[in-house]
């Protein structure tokens, strides 16, 4: 049984692919300890779709036609999310694990990670708060993931009463953050708001403390995750809190299993364990959940999976003991040097 793990292996992005190589061979090795999927072993094909809408549809391609993969576990870009799902078009089915901008349950895709608007509303309204935050600054990727955030937190920080003070969009390769960091500067946020990708992060994040903003204004990271704040360095993460539905530092049964084997099977010093890394983790588990263990000769349970759309809620039931499980959970993190401590979490209904 042939699987696609689909994502960004080098780039902006690359940086999650040594967790995320980690986290899906030990899915794949716990899969195949309990009778593969349909009663076949699991053999993972890693394939980089790059961040945008073209080597995106040029690896699904690839997979589809040469190698011939039978499932796809998709953590990438929203761009290159539409891209799969109108290739795939039922052939086989598609898990897209990544955060997302939130979309209703769609044919030829079972999306099963967090949607801005639940991470955003506790992230924003705790900050009020808590910290007394009053002004706010947007910056993002100018594509669809960003634009779609900005408007949500637009809306958001209006109903909350605070005031968005400005925003800026900027390419993946933008280098010189000097313009932006010199608006920020201006309107004087009491928090910068980030939905950056990858090393886009990392860059822009130390170019901020590197400018001093980091003693002015508080900053909240969408996509601030383990992997990104350890390629932020100490130096440069004072005063910067993260948002997400998975940390490594979340304390639960489910998570102390997960780390526990993890670790036994990669080291102490394994790869940093992020959202990225355990939504592939759980999207692999998922397809063998759905497909079931007894074999299917005709493929009739792989081809129902591949099109019939499958709500979110409906789809987490199946990840009871993982480790973001059947009902996730918003958690706001505070960076303490490079790792990311816990301070709020709120259950989602």
């Amino acid at each position: 049984m042939k699987v696609a793990v689909l994502h960004p292996r080098k780039g902006i992005a690359g940086l999650w692919t040594p967790a995320v190589d980690a986290t899906t061979q030990l899915a794949a090795a716990e899969i195949n300890a309990a009778g593969g999927i349909l009663g076949s072993p699991v053999e993972l094909v890693y394939a980089d779709c790059g961040v945008e809408a073209d080597t995106a549809t040029a690896a699904v391609d690839h997979l589809l036609d040469v190698v011939g993969v039978e499932a796809i576990v998709g953590q990438h870009t929203s761009t290159g999310r539409d891209a799969v799902r109108k290739r795939v078009a039922g052939r086989v089915p598609y898990v897209y694990t990544a955060q997302h901008e939130g979309l209703p349950a769609v044919e030829s895709a079972i999306m099963i990670g967090a949607t801005d608007g639940e991470l955003l509303w506790p992230a924003i309204a705790w900050l009020i708060a808590e910290r007394r935050a009053r002004r706010f600054f947007f910056v993002g990727n100018d594509y669809i993931w960003p634009q779609k955030a900005l408007e949500t937190s637009r809306a958001l920080i209006t109903h909350e009463g605070a005031q968005l003070v400005g925003h800026a969009l900027m390419p993946f390769e933008t280098g010189d953050f000097g313009p932006t960091l010199a608006r920020i500067r201006a309107t004087r946020p009491d928090v910068v708001v980030q939905a950056l990708v990858g090393e886009a992060s990392v860059t822009f994040n130390r170019a901020f403390a590197q400018a001093g903003l980091d003693s002015q204004a508080l900053r909240l990271g969408l996509l601030v995750d383990e992997a990104v704040i350890c390629g932020i360095g100490p130096e440069a993460t004072a005063n910067l809190y993260a948002v997400s539905n998975y940390f490594s530092d979340w304390r639960s049964p489910q998570n102390t299993r997960f780390l526990d084997s993890y670790h036994a099977a990669f080291g102490r010093h394994a790869p940093p364990v992020s959202g990225a890394s355990i939504g592939c983790y759980e999207g692999l588990h998922l397809l063998a959940s759905l497909a079931g263990s007894r074999r299917d000769p005709g493929g009739r349970r792989l081809a129902e999976l591949a099109c019939r759309p499958l709500h979110r809620d409906a789809a987490r039931k199946y990840l009871c003991g993982k480790p973001v499980g059947r009902r996730s959970q918003v958690h706001i993190a505070r960076a303490d040097g490079v790792t990311l401590s816990i301070v709020s979490s709120l259950a989602l209904n």
